[in-house]
């Protein structure tokens, strides 16, 4: 992927791999899946596909060429593997509450034994994620940093610091009111969604300063079946194929 895809991801917090349902007041309820994300940058196309299990939990999200991450589901523990030109890479493991919301996990480089970092997560009682601090293992200075604040269910500020390094930068985010996000991670164990379909992010720091506008194409059913990103001169289309059942 190239590197303003890398980016918005860092920004955004997310590849998309979505779930809907629609009105649950019909007789016949489906629910829609995103099986794959075609991606168009710059006239340079990549696509992502995903696998589900039987409760609708995503299991694989496929970037192709080898690159691709895994998921395993316990009662209170998920096993993300993550895999680079088909070799596995490094093993994150979380470690759930009673309320199915990470506590805490660690990274483990393939072929280590020992934890390379572990990270603490702060989901609130309304269960979005305020703050996640991860750490080395073998360093306790080298520490990262984020903080997370809300507003009317979205996502409005975050703040980043390595305080080893002292890279530090803020992001703001701003919304569509009239759409609201019928994305969802599917990792909920992590964290709600943003109530409403994001705008423009605008990341500050003294390396970068950096501003994406996003805009949307939806189905009858408001669903989005195609985003696109601007960066300056740069451009992202992004098309959602469902699998609804």
């Amino acid at each position: 992927m190239k590197a303003l895809i890398c980016l918005f991801s860092f920004l955004v917090t997310t590849v998309v791999i979505i779930s809907c349902e629609k009105d649950k007041n019909e007789k016949n309820k489906s629910v829609c899946k995103v099986v794959m994300i075609r991606i168009n940058e710059d006239n340079v196309y990549d696509s992502i596909q995903y696998e589900y299990d039987s409760r609708g939990r995503i299991t694989k999200s496929d970037l192709g060429g080898g690159n691709y991450t895994t998921y395993a589901y316990e009662t209170n523990k998920v096993t993300e593997n993550n895999y680079v030109s088909g070799s596995l890479s490094s093993t994150v493991i979380y470690t759930l509450g009673f309320d199915g919301y990470a506590m805490s996990s660690v990274r483990i480089r393939a072929g280590q034994t020992d934890p390379e970092s572990s990270t603490t997560y702060d989901i609130n009682e309304d269960g979005y994620l305020m703050s996640e601090i991860e750490v080395k293992t073998n360093d306790s200075e080298d520490r990262k940093e984020i903080f997370y604040e809300y507003e009317d269910g979205n996502l409005i500020y975050k703040t980043f610091e390595n305080l080893k390094t002292g890279y530090y930068s803020e992001t703001e985010f701003e919304y569509y009111p009239d759409m609201l996000n019928k994305f969802s991670t599917n990792l909920t164990f992590k964290g709600k969604a943003n109530t409403n379909l994001v705008k423009r992010v605008s990341l500050t720091s003294d390396i970068v300063n950096l501003v994406t506008n996003h805009s949307y194409q939806l189905d009858n059913k408001g669903y989005v079946i195609q985003e696109i990103i601007t960066a300056g001169t740069s451009t992202i289309i992004q098309d959602f194929e469902y699998d609804c059942k």
